[in-house]
């Protein structure tokens, strides 16, 4: 997934500690495997830091120095609900890296821009450009892939000018598996049509939709401080806002890094749509969003109903600004 990480909220989207008023780490016993995220209890509070700006070291809640380097596994997987078998319609996983590649002036404002490669695709980066202050974390909104001219780095393929994603699979690679009838085909297009508008929807938040002026051409990924039951909006039109849930903690192999789980709604989502996006003193840490959508006939009677299970999960970063250097192997997540 390309920008912003949001992902939302990225996208829909990124330090070793979060030591957020109200918020210190401890570790749940059942929680040993890599990549884990558990929940944490309170402790004393920083007021400097639940400001989301350590006054002490003049750093901002999440690092964005350059040569800050965060990679990244996502996995895609979809099951037909109902279906006594269990087994997936399709299960794909790959990775991204992330690295605060240059910084760049626009309109009076100063971002660091982050650079994102998948799989390995010097050939299809893509950017996002980040700013930050007391109040939050800020997107701005870019309307294409143009790199930035700070970034000597390499340049899209003319062809792949859009911003780069790691796609949901063609219906056409598991249609064979999904019940058949005559308006079946049909009714199956049309719930993962759905299915993959929102996923796009999470992903390109921070570039395709209306913004919400935060400043001329931005939208709030992050508003500080960051407490359970904090509320903002990202943007007003379509729709999209987040919660703070609770406080996590994310298992790299030994180190623990803390976060918190934050709750995504939009008048996008289904009824039975759950978004949740991981913020931390050490970046982005992850994302969970689970879509599902119904397939009807044209007289709305219902044919089945398909569940997408998607994941990104932070397996290594490395921060200039800190020193933090963790990675694990076998990424896991959980999180309750």
């Amino acid at each position: 997934m390309r920008s912003g990480s949001f992902l939302l909220v990225a996208a829909l989207a990124s330090l070793a500690a979060l030591a957020v008023t109200g918020c210190e780490s401890y570790m749940h016993p059942d929680s040993s495997r890599a990549g884990a995220l558990t929940a944490t209890r309170p402790a004393a509070p920083d007021a400097a830091v639940a400001l989301g700006v350590d006054a002490r070291r003049g750093l901002g809640f999440v690092p964005l120095a350059l040569g800050d380097r965060w990679r990244y596994q996502y996995r895609f997987s979809g099951v037909l609900v109902g279906d006594p078998a269990g087994l997936p319609l399709y299960d794909e996983s790959g990775e991204f890296v992330d690295d605060i590649a240059c910084e760049q002036d626009v309109a009076g404002l100063h971002y660091a821009v982050s650079r994102r490669l998948y799989n390995g695709d010097v050939n299809t980066p893509g950017w996002t450009r980040y700013r930050q202050d007391r109040d939050g974390l800020y997107v701005l909104d870019f309307a294409d892939n143009s790199p930035p001219p700070c970034d000597a780095g390499p340049t899209p393929r003319p062809e792949t000018s859009a911003v780069p994603v790691a796609r949901m699979p063609a219906l056409e690679t598991f249609a064979f598996r999904l019940p058949r009838g005559a308006a079946a085909a049909a009714a199956w297009q049309r719930a993962y049509v759905s299915l993959e508008a929102r996923h796009a929807l999470l992903l390109h938040l921070a570039r395709e939709l209306g913004s919400r002026r935060i400043a001329p051409g931005e939208i709030q990924q992050l508003a500080y401080p960051l407490l359970p039951g904090r509320h903002w909006i990202i943007r007003d039109d379509p729709r999209f806002e987040a919660r703070v849930e609770r406080a996590v903690q994310l298992r790299i192999g030994r180190p623990r890094l803390n976060g918190w789980s934050i709750r995504i709604r939009s008048e996008w989502f289904g009824p039975e749509d759950v978004v949740h996006v991981f913020w931390g003193r050490a970046g982005y840490l992850g994302l969970e969003a689970d879509f599902v959508a119904d397939a009807t006939d044209d007289s709305g009677n219902l044919i089945g109903k398909i569940r997408t299970h998607e994941t990104q999960s932070l397996i290594e970063v490395h921060l200039a600004s800190s020193g933090l250097a963790v990675s694990a192997a076998t990424p896991e997540r959980s999180d309750r």
